[in-house]
């Protein structure tokens, strides 16, 4: 395994939006805003990458949207 930089993602998901920070293998940050309809996911989903190390808002509503969002089979998921 290599030293390779990854980007490191914060999401946070609102009722109807989401605000996503994405820090790059520079040191970079972009901040990217959408709905969370399901062509607001789409948009989020191809702004990921496989190796991103994720950090998702656990508010109420992340555990509701939990079911609607599917990062799972986007991301290599650790943790609890």
């Amino acid at each position: 395994m290599g030293t390779e930089k990854r980007r490191y993602v914060g999401i946070d998901l609102g009722k109807r939006e989401y605000t996503m920070a994405i820090i790059n293998r520079n040191g970079k940050m972009s901040i990217h805003h959408g709905k969370t309809s399901g062509q607001g996911r789409q948009a989020l989903y191809r702004l990921l990458e496989k190796t991103d190390k994720v950090a998702l808002e656990a508010g109420n509503l992340a555990f509701i949207k939990r079911g609607t969002f599917d990062l799972r089979s986007r991301l290599s998921i650790h943790g609890a």
